[in-house]
Formats: C-alpha cells, structure tokens, sequence
C-alpha cells in the first residue's frame, strides 16, 4: 500500500518470511527492480521505479529464488491539472502548468495535438513554451505521462496578434518603424510582417511592439 502512487512514491509490502537484509529482497514492478530502503521479516518498504511507464503493475517479491506476486496490482497516478499562469498566451509563451502527480521528466504536453516545449520546473507543475502554427480561440492542453494513456487536460486560449498603431505612419523602403499593439510573440521568428504581399524584417520583438524594416517594393 499505497496501491495508486506515482514515481518515487513509497509503496508499504506486508506479508511473510521476507529478509531483514535488504539485498536479499527482490521486488519488480513487472520486470523493473525497486529500490529495498527498509525491511524487516513481515514488511517491505520500496521505492516506485522511475522507468516504469506501464499504467498497471505486478508486484512480485523474489527471496533465495522463491518468487511471490501480489494478487492486486499496483496503478500509476495520472496527472491531474489544475490551473495555467497565464491562461492565455500566443506562440512563444512561457506558460506554467500547475496541477497533482506531474513528473517533468516524464511528460509531455500537447497543444491541440501539437507538441510543446517543456521547460525542466518544480514538482507538480511544469514550464512550458506555447508552439507557433496554432489557430486563435481555445485549445485543448493535453499533458500526457507514462506510456501515452496517462493524462489530462484543460482548455487554454492562443491570442492572435492585435494592431493598433503604427509609428510612423508614413516612411520609405529600408526604414525602421514601430508596430504597437498586443499579443505578438517576443520570439522575432514567429512574427510574420507583410506589406500586403511583401515580408519585413523584424528586428526586435516584444508582446507589445515590433520594429521592422518596410520591405522594398511598397
């Protein structure tokens, strides 16, 4: 016990004739060894394994070749999630993701399908980067742990791009100019600029301004 833990997690075995020496002791979760940190003749204290990916689990116990398999078996804990910081972002957002029974090592995290970039973080939550090509309006966030049948999800809002103003209003080929506005990436590649069918530079990048070079040919 506990039947239901995530990785890492202490799982309590009680039963008989097992060793007080620890390495006598051969616990698997399936074909995983555990980690034997207390023992004595009646209960075993083990440590879950990190590899392990499989939702269910059997327990067995090996001493001097004698092998015995506990009758219920053990279950990973899937995420839960619950909350995002922002709740909304664009391409390129550094979102934090917090919720129960996460392991960044262990998951992944999808964006309408679309696969993220996580960000190594703190237990029970995880950093990730928002990916580009996502349309506006809300999204289904998947964080997926385990062999893939581990996982939950919350919506979460792409903002697209808003213009507002534009400083100057009236320059040449080859002049800087500013975009104000909100909601553009501070990634300057995954801002797109066009002049009706001609593409700018862009030379810096924030969530509120552009600079960018008008193209040739306007």
């Amino acid at each position: 016990y506990p039947s239901l833990a995530i990785w890492d997690d202490t799982v309590t075995i009680v039963g008989e004739n097992f060793s007080s020496v620890l390495s006598n002791n051969v616990i698997k979760f399936n074909e995983l060894q555990a980690n034997v940190f207390k023992a004595s003749k009646d209960t075993l204290h083990v440590k879950v394994p990190y590899d392990l990916m499989e939702e269910f689990s059997s327990i067995s116990v090996s001493l001097a070749g004698n092998v015995s398999t506990l009758q219920k078996k053990f279950q990973l804990r899937a995420p839960i999630l619950l909350s995002f910081n922002p709740s909304s972002g664009t391409a390129g957002s550094i979102v934090t993701i917090t919720g129960k029974y996460i392991q960044t090592s262990k998951a992944k995290i999808y964006f309408n399908n679309v696969e993220g970039t996580l960000i190594p973080g703190a237990s029970n939550s995880l950093q990730c980067k928002v990916p580009a090509n996502l349309p506006a309006g809300n999204v289904e966030v998947k964080v997926v742990t385990g062999s893939g049948n581990l996982f939950d999800t919350l919506p979460f809002e792409i903002k697209g791009p808003k213009l507002l103003q534009v400083i100057p209003s009236v320059a040449g080929e080859g002049d800087e100019i500013k975009l104000i506005g909100d909601y553009f990436s501070d990634d300057i590649a995954l801002n797109a600029v066009m002049f009706d069918s001609s593409p700018a530079t862009v030379v810096s990048a924030t969530r509120t301004e552009l600079r960018v070079v008008v193209p040739p040919h306007v």
